[in-house]
């Protein structure tokens, strides 16, 4: 059993600071709080607010999947720091499309 801890590039204090610094438009305002890191792992908190919200008065998926993104990315960034791992997409508008799969495709269980 290999007993070596692997230092950590960040304290939890020192990646709050990093995050504002890197992305203010998302930690700047404190609505989401970095509250917990481990090896990989990462515990993130969004303050609740009516815009999160879908009607019927239900958190959105697009707002889970972003706090969910976040925590993944911190996890990942304590492990092995701030690096860039993929190309940055261009500043620019992006679109989506989306389509019903067809009947046949669809595997019935």
């Amino acid at each position: 059993m290999n007993d070596i801890v692997k230092a950590r590039p960040f304290t939890i204090d020192e990646l709050r600071a990093y995050l504002v610094e890197v992305f203010p438009e998302f930690w700047e305002s404190g609505d989401l709080h970095l509250e917990d890191i481990a090896p990989m792992s990462a515990t993130l908190r969004l303050a609740y607010h009516p815009k999160h919200l879908r009607p019927g008065g239900t958190i959105s998926g697009p707002t889970m999947f972003g706090v969910c993104d976040a925590a993944l990315y911190v996890a990942i960034l304590n492990e092995i720091g701030p690096i860039a791992l993929l190309s940055p997409p261009a500043p620019r508008s992006i679109s989506s499309a989306s389509r019903r799969p067809s009947i046949s495709s669809a595997r019935r269980g």
